[in-house]
């Protein structure tokens, strides 16, 4: 049987345009997505700005017409007109195999340390070097976003590691490849339901579950946010962009138990007090608020 054939749509960018590019590729249906630091890379340190980056997303062959890409196209550049800087916004189209793509993901995904107590391994790394002690979350990325390299989810990562307790009830929105699903259960929690539209991300975040054996106490479903999910929990979390956190604070406050906490990421500074004001809106109390490379998460008591 022939390897499955995918489309990589680079978008070249900036760091700021890219919560609106994500935001766009997500109501397309894209799934997949990669950030490449185009000044990291020696050879193009004279033809790009200093915070030029490429958006890949992936979707196969089949999928991406001629009509879907001239929108998309349009689309990013109209984004431009609520003042952002998208860089060039080219999208350039190259096709690849999925066992290309997959091997593509080790030339630049490594260990990623998050804090003093846990660490991020590619399935492909050796472990032995690891620090006894240390909670080790082994994760092949596979096609769904979500690595760790990102600084929101690193935010996401250590707010957990923070706030999660023996017993806990975690809801993971937009979970990607499952990473804060499994990190929330080797750092104790009792069950986490992860969620999300894709079943790209569905898949994924089962294998990773496999991975790293937990997954006798994770439950995934697919869902548009939260609209399936009943359960209460002691902790949401969700690693989204802002636009979409704040069209579900309400859900995310009559799902949670008494004290329980909403953590959110994916937010850029300039939309923080936004995000802010409708957690408070609700009624939220917001404990605690860390930021990294521009990035911010929240975390809101119920």
């Amino acid at each position: 049987m022939d390897n499955l054939k995918w489309i990589e749509l680079r978008i070249q960018t900036t760091y700021e345009a890219q919560d609106a590019i994500f935001h766009i590729l997500n109501e397309a249906g894209i799934s997949g997505i990669a950030i490449e630091d185009l000044t990291k890379q020696e050879q193009s340190m004279s033809m790009y700005p200093t915070d030029s980056i490429y958006i890949k997303a992936y979707m196969q062959d089949e999928q991406l017409t001629k009509e879907k890409l001239e929108l998309l196209q349009e689309d990013v550049q109209q984004i431009s007109r609520y003042g952002l800087d998208i860089g060039s916004g080219d999208i350039v189209c190259v096709e690849i195999d999925e066992e290309e793509w997959a091997t593509s993901w080790e030339k630049y995904y490594k260990p990623i340390e998050i804090s003093e107590q846990m660490i991020i391994m590619p399935t492909w790394e050796d472990q032995e070097s690891v620090d006894e002690g240390m909670i080790v979350i082994e994760l092949n990325p596979g096609l769904a976003f979500g690595t760790g390299s990102h600084a929101t989810t690193a935010l996401c990562l250590r707010a957990l590691e923070t706030y999660v307790k023996p017993n806990d009830v975690i809801i993971d929105v937009g979970c990607g490849s499952g990473i804060l699903s499994i990190a929330s259960l080797l750092l104790g929690a009792d069950h986490v339901i992860a969620i999300d539209n894709d079943t790209v991300a569905i898949n994924s975040t089962r294998d990773n579950a496999k991975l790293n054996d937990v997954t006798n106490k994770l439950t995934v479903k697919q869902s548009n946010l939260l609209t399936s999910i009943q359960q209460k929990a002691h902790i949401i979390v969700a690693n989204i962009f802002a636009e979409v956190i704040m069209t579900f604070i309400d859900d995310a406050w009559t799902r949670l138990q008494p004290d329980g906490l909403f953590i959110t990421s994916g937010i850029i500074e300039r939309k923080r007090d936004s995000v802010v004001k409708e957690l408070q809106h609700v009624g939220f109390h917001v404990i605690d608020i860390q930021q990294e490379d521009g990035w911010v998460c929240i975390i809101a008591k119920k």
